[in-house]
């Protein structure tokens, strides 16, 4: 709605369901990082626990890269949602 009030040049994006899709992907990877970033702060933390915190993301980074390229979405909930959501093929 602030968009189509404005007369906004990026409105159409909006009904365009890959930029959605990407968007909700990136929704997802993002608080994916988040979760990481909160989980590398506070004072008991050690180098030992950022270590396996940085590591396990790059494996879990890893295993999504193939689940995607493999069709299944269920790693990514805001996307596996509108993707069922709108009936749309991963």
């Amino acid at each position: 709605m602030f968009l189509q009030d404005k007369q906004s040049s990026l409105l159409h994006l909006f009904e365009n369901s890959e930029w959605l899709s990407q968007l909700a992907y990136l929704s997802d990877i993002f608080s994916r990082l988040k979760e990481l970033n909160l989980g590398l702060q506070g004072l008991s933390i050690t180098v030992f626990d950022v270590n396996d915190k940085i590591n396990a993301m790059v494996k879990k980074l890893q295993l999504f890269e193939m689940k995607i390229k493999a069709g299944d979405v269920s790693a990514f909930p805001t996307l596996e949602s509108f993707i069922s959501e709108n009936k749309l093929d991963p």
